[in-house]
């Protein structure tokens, strides 16, 4: 299908596995021999058409447009158009230096109704990669142009250049809905592949684990055939093939461990020091992502975080900067965290406090028989909680960490480790508060045992109840 020596296979240690390697990507075909009954159709809040004039580009760009358009014509993505719609184009630098044309359908999108087709949650797909030693990753060529627009809804992706209107026959970048549906076109495609733990998939991301060589190559082979069937193009010199280690949804993968994405990690070290408030949220929305992977994290940013509440003028003093780099400097030595399996054992560290919850959870790897981090959580107390006896702070740790690690523990058994020892004693009692009833019937379907533990080994978890994050950041 392509030129052998865009294909790195060096890697690939066993001659043999390499050569199979070869002869399936030799003799792939995006054949299309079957078709999803999956069509894209667009609603509009509003009946008054969107109309723009052509914008004005540089000679250099025309050309630039006009191959593109050439290309779109050439292989039937659009079409000539007479649409009463119309929007402008716009040329997008891409990573190395080229341009990528898309159409602007800002206004457009103002008045689309818009479809939810729920994206894969991206814990749950890092967590199937849990007994996986060799991954293959493929890029699809111009993956949103492989879905059909229904037939009544093409008149609304129309666009205008300097060479006359043309309209999308299939799927259009930059339309809201464009993500959404084309997930749901890609999981009808590999529907029986997806179920069967062969492929996972967000959006064009395609990843088939295995735990070795020859199943990674049986896999492959399965995925080829289907894409071939769906007439499915790749991009051969973005995907990688029998890898050890990859790059994944902004994590790096290898040896059942995960990491920080590189990255993510250049992007806060090379933060400039905030001059503003707008800074600090900038910088925080940044390292949010970072949460789960750093026991400290509440502490290290609180300083920062509290800045954010001020009613006063902005003030980046010593305790902030001491924030600010003390974050850059964890980072700079890749935090890791070990992927979830449903076989390990498994336990939960919770600490509270009057600020806040804390907890981690924790599986012991079979390599070395030792407790590893696989997640860490924490969150603020609100005013109501505040005013908590100690014990029904105790059990609200568990519930919330509960309610964070419900995926990981629901159908398993697993031990709960706090330094509170009232925990226990509490949930045997018989007379107990109403509050507390239904607290313990929260933990019913729950399979756990409680252990005891002093707070002087419980630190991991104590820094997280006793600074928790003072600020809103989404959880990745």
């Amino acid at each position: 299908m392509t030129h052998e020596q865009e294909i790195d296979l060096t890697h690939i240690q066993n001659k043999k596995h390499q050569e199979k390697v070869l002869n399936l990507l030799r003799n792939y075909k995006p054949n299309k021999t079957k078709k999803i009954d999956v069509k894209m159709n667009i609603l509009l809040t509003s009946d008054i058409p969107i109309i723009s004039s052509p914008r004005r580009f540089p000679i250099i760009e025309k050309e630039i447009i006009n191959e593109q358009i050439d290309q779109w014509l050439k292989d039937k993505i659009i079409r000539p158009s007479a649409s009463e719609y119309s929007s402008p184009v716009v040329l997008v630098k891409k990573k190395d230096g080229s341009s990528r044309l898309c159409i602007d359908y800002q206004r457009l999108n103002k008045i689309k109704v818009r479809e939810h087709f729920p994206l894969p949650l991206i814990h749950d797909l890092l967590d199937r990669l849990q007994s996986a030693n060799i991954f293959t990753t493929l890029d699809l060529r111009n993956p949103f142009s492989h879905a059909d627009i229904d037939p009544s809804s093409k008149k609304y992706t129309s666009f205008v250049t300097n060479t006359g209107q043309y309209e999308f026959n299939k799927m259009s970048f930059g339309l809201t809905n464009s993500p959404s549906f084309f997930q749901r076109y890609i999981y009808n495609v590999f529907r029986d592949l997806i179920k069967e733990n062969v492929v996972m998939i967000y959006l064009d991301d395609l990843v088939i684990s295995s735990e070795n060589e020859t199943q990674g190559i049986e896999r492959l082979q399965r995925v080829l055939k289907t894409a071939s069937e769906y007439g499915l193009e790749l991009n051969i010199k973005k995907c990688q093939f029998l890898k050890r280690e990859i790059e994944f949804l902004g994590h790096r993968i290898k040896d059942g461990k995960l990491y920080a994405s590189p990255l993510k990690i250049k992007a806060v070290m090379n933060f400039p020091e905030p001059k503003y408030t707008k800074d600090i949220r900038s910088y925080l929305g940044l390292n949010g992502y970072f949460r789960k992977f750093i026991p400290h994290y509440s502490a290290i940013v609180k300083p920062q975080g509290d800045v954010l509440k001020k009613d006063s003028n902005f003030s980046f003093c010593l305790k902030e900067r001491e924030s600010f780099n003390e974050l850059k400097q964890i980072l700079s030595k890749e935090p890791v965290l070990c992927l979830y399996n449903p076989k390990s054992e498994t336990e939960i560290h919770t600490d509270e406090s009057i600020d806040g919850f804390g907890a981690c959870l924790l599986q012991k790897s079979i390599v070395d028989n030792q407790l590893h981090p696989v997640y860490y959580m924490s969150r603020k107390t609100s005013d109501t909680e505040r005013k908590y006896s100690s014990y029904e702070l105790e059990i609200m740790a568990v519930i919330e960490a509960l309610k964070k690690f419900r995926p990981y523990v629901l159908g398993i058994p697993f031990k709960i480790v706090t330094d509170c020892i009232a925990f226990k004693q509490t949930m045997n009692k018989k007379d107990i508060s109403s509050k507390i009833a239904r607290w313990a019937l929260m933990l019913e379907e729950y399979d756990y045992v409680i252990e005891h533990c002093q707070g002087t080994r419980m630190r991991h978890v104590d820094t997280l109840s006793r600074n928790p994050v003072c600020m809103i950041i989404q959880d990745s």
